[in-house]
């Protein structure tokens, strides 16, 4: 899905309800927090580059693939109702959000293997069982 396709979408369903503006900044807040909690921590995150935040002029790609994409709508209609003070809608479109948020970090996580980190080496004990050094303390 498309930031375009995105804003058509809410704006057809929200009209004159939030700005191209301000709607842009949510969804690169969106992507940003994407590539950081899930792209990163997964292998091949040397082949996705850090997204740029969304102009109105150029229509670019969104981070989270069909058919999790609907993520987008449900966190701009969220964003917009919290805004608003419509709080059964925003209920809604929060849970919304939240259920395909956590499909879509469910399906990127099946797909993509998890890296290893210094917490895994640490808490898990990683490190001690098979004899490397993550910290280089000596151990």
């Amino acid at each position: 899905m498309t930031t375009l396709e995105v804003l058509k979408r809410v704006e057809r369903d929200r009209p004159g309800e939030s700005t191209r503006e301000e709607m842009l900044r949510w969804l690169s807040q969106l992507d940003s927090k994407w590539y950081e909690q899930m792209i990163l921590t997964h292998e091949g995150s040397e082949d996705v580059e850090r997204p740029e935040p969304y102009d109105e002029g150029v229509e670019a790609e969104l981070l989270i693939p069909a058919p999790y994409d609907e993520v987008y709508i449900h966190h701009l209609y969220s964003k917009i109702d919290y805004r608003l003070g419509e709080i059964d809608r925003y209920n809604n479109s929060a849970m919304l959000f939240n259920e395909e948020w956590q499909e879509a970090r469910k399906a990127y996580h099946r797909a993509h293997k998890p890296l290893r980190t210094v917490i895994d080496h640490v808490v898990y004990g990683y490190g001690a069982r098979h004899g490397d050094d993550p910290l280089n303390l000596g151990v």
